[in-house]
């Protein structure tokens, strides 16, 4: 699911990509528990999508969730938790 999503990202089919993704995201939920690092994985894809759409106040919040969620598992000096953060800014950066 998550790899069709990012086909439909990479084809500009973003609204399509996002609804797979909000699917997916329930899906890992519900698979590995709400705080897993597969579920952050998910919201971070999303949270791309959504920035392509414009809609950056769901990417932030998708955003910061994938991010508290590395924080939890990886710890804060983690590269993907900068990598998210960075990913954020790039968020305020387009608005």
């Amino acid at each position: 699911m998550i790899q069709l999503a990012t086909l439909l990202k990479n084809r500009s089919y973003l609204s399509e990509a996002c609804e797979l993704l909000k699917e997916a995201v329930d899906m890992n939920r519900h698979l590995h528990g709400t705080r897993s690092l597969v579920v952050a994985e998910t919201l971070s894809l999303l949270g791309m999508v959504l920035k392509s759409k414009s809609q950056y106040l769901d990417a932030i919040e998708s955003y910061e969730e994938c991010r508290a969620i590395r924080r939890e598992h990886l710890g804060i000096e983690h590269q993907l938790v900068a990598k998210t953060t960075h990913d954020i800014g790039l968020v305020y950066w387009s608005k």
